[in-house]
């Protein structure tokens, strides 16, 4: 089939298909570098602080032109985060607002163990199965929050023809609540999509103007 000699014919490196290993690579040794890190009182996400940094790290990094940003300005790092925990690679240690972030070295020592290809498709398989909105604070309650389900809606539309922003404005508010900001740019970092962009809007944020599909989505 089609879809089958896709997969068999891509061979898996740090940055192909899409950015996915390069980027959790870079949020996993900033953690492991950073410990012990201690995390917000409100949702157990990382310092504030730090997501416009790690954002510049990224292999794409978002434009945003906010005085004030907050966490959901950065959905790619975001996303990255929730990833990481899902995994089981960091968890929480302690209570209220001291709660840090660990690295679980025997789970550390088994990712260091895989292949590009292992790590790949282990990732997409937590971001399908494991990736549960409420570790980030993104729970609306629902099937329709379960990953799957968000995921395969919004590339089965996308074969309809490419998503453009630009000119339909309303689309990027929706993009907001389906498939959620921080699903879009996994898909991105995962090669499903491919996205568009441009500067912000003075006192935006990151500004979409066309999304399509990829052969690997």
């Amino acid at each position: 089939k089609p879809h089958h000699k896709v997969l068999y014919n891509h061979f898996i490196t740090p940055d192909q298909p899409g950015t996915i290993l390069r980027d959790f690579s870079t949020l996993l040794h900033f953690v492991c570098d950073a410990q012990p890190l201690k995390v917000t009182a409100s949702n157990s996400l990382l310092p504030l602080k730090f997501m416009p940094q790690l954002n510049e790290r990224m292999a794409h990094p978002l434009r945003v032109d906010f005085k004030r940003p907050q966490h959901k300005s950065f959905p790619n790092v975001l996303g990255l985060f929730l990833l990481l925990r899902a995994t089981g690679l960091a968890f929480l240690e302690g209570s209220g607002n001291k709660r840090i972030l660990v690295i679980d070295k025997d789970a550390l020592q088994l990712w260091n163990s895989l292949n590009p290809t292992e790590r790949y498709f282990m990732l997409f398989e937590t971001a399908l199965l494991r990736a549960n909105p409420c570790i980030i604070g993104e729970q609306r309650g629902g099937r329709f929050d379960n990953p799957i389900y968000r995921w395969q809606r919004f590339l089965q539309n996308l074969l309809e023809g490419e998503i453009k922003i630009a000119e339909n404005p309303t689309e990027q508010d929706r993009l907001l609540m389906y498939p959620g900001m921080y699903n879009l740019t996994l898909m991105w970092m995962f090669n499903f999509v491919e996205i568009q962009d441009d500067a912000p809007d003075p006192g935006k944020g990151w500004k979409v103007l066309c999304i399509r599909i990829t052969p690997v989505g």
